[in-house]
């Protein structure tokens, strides 16, 4: 009889590189534990030392085994997430629990004052996010390549020519190419020059048109669909000093690659964890902050900062109660937007500061308000998956790479109404709807579609 005899050497890593291959609950437990252990690093070693305008205001040094503490229960709840990221819903989803709720706990631990029942909150509302994220099942088939058509791209292609040159008209005047240290200048002299309802367009081309053209065009390899948004999204950042147009386009190109395949919910932290030290590399090369500014300091430490101001100013506040919004019949005198009124306590005078779902809703309605708001994302998540349903990864997931940024900074019903999340939602269901019609006369037949499982 033989005697096997193991290597313990060679066993123990390819056991260990066999369990992240597999993931499972205790491995996306661990990656997330390992991104914000990086992301408080980031916080304590590079973004307060340089003052920059968000992470400025984590004023507090807390006691290494409370921050160790938070971050090792704030990671709970990914345990409950789906073990790949396979749908626009999913992505969505996952995507808001990592750049907005999870990091609310270790954010506000660095505040002077704690809200440990906003770190609570915060904890449910991941873990009702996680639980819904599992729930939203994928599609049985789904296209591998969407058929060109061109009544669509074209149509997309005028419409970003149109806004274009409808920007270039009304705020011409206004294009300056500023540091980021300006932009809040650029802003209000943005506001000044912008006609009645111009915030509307610029919602809606970079929430819903700009984006999905992106999408298709990068698909369709028809440059001019890629083009012509590219240039709004820049004229965009040029004449307002808007950072989610910069931000926008990146995560499109990131999302195109990640559609590619099926990616391991283990991914999205370390995709996170190597953004977050590329930028400090890159900054420590170019000795200048603006890279961990954007990247980390406006990405991931401002939502859950603001969610931090709006429970600090609101727990002493009358409630706005949406009478500023839809509800204004029911006001008998004027009540003040919310961003507007946390903008300027505690920012530059005129700056909104526009902030996600438990934000917002804790300025309207308390933590009720927060989980109203957080039914609202439920929605609308769920028509993103509704009318995108069977569309190829390829389209959708750079297509609501806007969308999911907006949702980390801005309440849903805004975001639906004026952020141009409805009209992205009736965008993707007008390509969903033209599938089979797509095709004819054009570079791609209907018999190239195909279907994976």
């Amino acid at each position: 009889m033989k005697e096997v005899r193991g290597d313990t050497s060679s066993t123990l890593p390819a056991l260990v590189g066999q369990v992240v291959r597999r993931g499972g609950p205790l491995v996306r437990y661990g990656a997330t534990v390992v991104y914000l252990v990086v992301l408080s690093v980031a916080i304590d070693a590079v973004l307060r030392p340089e003052g920059l305008y968000f992470a400025s205001r984590l004023t507090a040094h807390p006691p290494l085994i409370a921050e160790l503490l938070v971050i090792l229960v704030s990671a709970a709840p990914a345990a409950a997430l789906p073990s790949r990221v396979e749908t626009a819903p999913r992505l969505l989803l996952v995507g808001l629990l990592y750049l907005a709720i999870l990091p609310v706990g270790l954010v506000a631990l660095h505040r002077p004052r704690t809200s440990w029942s906003l770190v609570v909150v915060a904890w449910v509302c991941a873990l009702l996010i996680a639980v819904l994220a599992r729930r939203l099942v994928p599609p049985h088939r789904e296209l591998v390549r969407l058929p060109y058509d061109r009544a669509l791209a074209w149509t997309l292609a005028g419409a970003s020519v149109a806004f274009t040159v409808a920007l270039l008209v009304t705020m011409g005047s206004t294009i300056r190419l500023v540091s980021p240290d300006q932009v809040y200048e650029l802003r209000a002299a943005s506001r000044l020059a912008a006609p009645p309802g111009w915030g509307y367009a610029v919602g809606m081309f970079t929430g819903a048109v700009a984006p999905l053209s992106l999408a298709l065009g990068i698909h369709w390899r028809w440059w001019p669909l890629v083009v012509a948004p590219t240039v709004g999204y820049l004229l965009v950042f040029l004449t307002a000093g808007n950072r989610s147009a910069v931000l926008g386009v990146v995560a499109v190109g990131l999302l195109v690659l990640v559609a590619r395949g099926r990616p391991r919910l283990e991914w999205v932290p370390a995709v996170l964890v190597v953004g977050m030290v590329g930028a400090g590399v890159v900054d420590a090369v170019t000795r200048t902050p603006y890279v961990s500014a954007l990247a980390v300091d406006r990405t991931i430490v401002a939502p859950a900062l603001l969610d931090s101001l709006y429970v600090d100013y609101y727990s002493h506040a009358r409630p706005a109660l949406w009478q500023h919004a839809f509800l204004r019949f029911t006001a008998d005198i004027p009540v003040a937007n919310p961003a507007r009124v946390v903008g300027e306590a505690y920012f530059k005078s005129g700056d909104n500061a526009n902030a996600n779902f438990l934000a917002d809703g804790y300025a309207n309605l308390g933590f009720t308000g927060s989980f109203l708001l957080l039914v609202a994302v439920a929605m609308l998540v769920v028509a993103v998956g509704v009318c995108s349903r069977g569309l190829p990864r390829a389209v959708t997931f750079p297509a609501i790479a806007t969308l999911l940024i907006s949702l980390c900074n801005m309440s849903p019903l805004t975001l639906a109404l004026t952020g141009g999340g409805a009209l992205l939602v009736a965008l993707l269901a007008v390509a969903r709807h033209r599938v089979p019609r797509a095709g004819r006369g054009s570079r791609t037949e209907p018999t190239a579609v195909e279907y994976v499982p």
